[in-house]
């Protein structure tokens, strides 16, 4: 919950029910086993907690918005993979010079990770959702659901498919908002002191702007 910005479980509960994360399990000093979660699960959490603040969904309803993403789609978004690929060959090279390792030695990580914009999701009238890929130069939108009952306890999303540039380019649109995801879902970042570059356009495509 440290490294996410949780401060409930409910959102993680959400989010394991609808298989957006899957604990796992590690043996204790004891022999007991505990539950566990990998890196990639707190990029999900944390951008759920991001969602919901930037959209002003309650968090059940944006760990209900983000299962319509494949959990593929949404580690390409945050770059997981290849950010963590970086992490773990920066504290490889540390820990030689290391007699012990704590987190606050991250101070001085040096560390900077990529986000390339690849995804976007799309939310038009607060229900349709719209996946918008930017990986070429022209942007595809990709209709994949729309949100239900997102003012109660149980919020629910039907799944759809099909072209989805009607809907979010329309001109009768008055309610649309972009989610950039690559900008979101940030938190572990804080917990272990790595700087994030986004960029707007990804690899091959516009070098973009960074923060």
């Amino acid at each position: 919950m440290s490294a996410t910005g949780a401060t409930s479980v409910a959102v993680i509960k959400q989010l394991q029910k609808l298989g957006v994360i899957t604990p796992h399990k590690e043996k204790k000093e004891s022999g007991q086993n505990a539950r566990a979660w990998k890196p990639e699960d707190l990029f999900r959490v944390a951008l759920a907690i991001d969602v919901s603040e930037l959209t002003g969904l309650s968090q059940l309803a944006a760990a209900t918005l983000l299962s319509l993403m494949k959990t593929r789609e949404i580690d390409a978004a945050l770059n997981t993979e290849k950010t963590l690929s970086k992490v773990q060959a920066r504290i490889s090279e540390l820990l030689p010079f290391q007699s012990s390792w704590s987190k606050d030695q991250f101070a001085n990580f040096g560390l900077k990770v990529d986000r390339p914009r690849r995804y976007t999701l799309g939310l038009v009238e607060r229900c349709h959702v719209i996946l918008i890929d930017h990986r070429s130069a022209a942007p595809q939108y990709k209709r994949i659901g729309e949100l239900e009952e997102i003012r109660g306890r149980n919020p629910s999303v039907r799944k759809q498919s099909g072209n989805g540039g009607s809907i979010w380019l329309g001109a009768e649109v008055k309610d649309r908002h972009e989610i950039m995801l690559d900008r979101l879902g940030t938190a572990p970042f804080s917990e272990f002191l790595v700087t994030v570059s986004i960029r707007e356009r990804p690899d091959g495509v516009d070098a973009g702007s960074a923060r």
